[in-house]
């Protein structure tokens, strides 16, 4: 697989510095793209590379499809940026016209981008692997590791960062510890820029594993009781088909995304 990927420079983003912006040399695109001669462009990014793509699909008239991933307007509030709301959306039709088809992960991204005039809009589903993600991966002694004695563990998984809600999340632990004190555990895992603040004003019962890939991710899901995924601005939520394929309930929001993976009282 490796031999068919091409790898380009790229920048931290000023305000997300895990966040990478790739800069391609368009000639050198343009070279390795020639070789492979593709018959259809798929675009899965409006900045960068995909811009990029863009440009090269349409100087050689090949045909594009895109996916929209990441609901980059509603991160802007976060970061008090709600100024770029309408220029952001602008660019993001004129982007998203030029392609033939544009792949939706859930019903909720779709009717958003409609409401906003993007039209040629189709449901692309996900999926996890069920041989990776399965209760069969549970481990004892990594619940000990995780001080879990008699306590239930809520875990969640996703990037460390302020557009996720944890701000919400830690909320909710400050008043379970004082409604039912010591019968919960918390897992936070993964890495962000929001990381630092959250361990400074997290209680003892809360531990910070850092990022798991692998293995080491399933076996995490898998050991746990419960799943809580507090975020909003979700177009999908992988993270909830991943824990629910682990055996794990999900505790999540009724917004955006992962509406379409929860029935409530039913899965989470």
């Amino acid at each position: 697989r490796e031999r068919c990927v091409k790898r380009f420079k790229s920048v931290s983003f000023p305000l997300y510095p895990e966040c990478r912006l790739s800069l391609p040399v368009y000639t050198g695109l343009c070279r390795y793209a020639d070789c492979f001669r593709p018959d259809i462009v798929h675009l899965v990014t409006p900045l960068g590379i995909g811009l990029a793509g863009l440009k090269y699909a349409r100087e050689r008239g090949i045909p594009v499809v895109s996916s929209f991933h990441t609901n980059f307007d509603m991160y802007l509030k976060y970061y008090n940026l709600e100024y770029f709301h309408d220029s952001l959306w602008n660019y993001f039709k004129w982007f998203h016209r030029l392609s033939a088809i544009n792949f939706c992960p859930s019903v909720d991204t779709l009717k958003t981008l409609e409401s906003k005039g993007i039209e040629n809009l189709k449901i692309w589903s996900r999926g996890i692997d069920t041989d990776r993600f399965n209760p069969i991966c549970r481990d004892e002694i990594l619940r000990q590791k995780l001080g879990a004695g008699e306590r239930k563990i809520f875990l969640y998984v996703g990037r460390l960062a302020i557009e996720k809600d944890l701000d919400i999340l830690m909320l909710s632990i400050d008043k379970i510890n004082n409604i039912y004190p010591g019968k919960a555990q918390f897992v936070l895992t993964g890495d962000g820029p929001h990381a630092g603040s959250l361990k400074d004003a997290a209680p003892e019962n809360v531990v910070f594993p850092g990022y798991l890939r692998g293995k080491e991710l399933a076996a995490m899901y898998a050991s746990c009781d419960a799943f809580v995924f507090p975020s909003s601005t979700e177009t999908f939520g992988n993270v909830i088909l991943e824990a629910m394929a682990s055996g794990l309930p999900v505790i999540t929001v009724d917004s955006g995304g992962v509406k379409d993976s929860m029935l409530h009282n039913y899965n989470g």
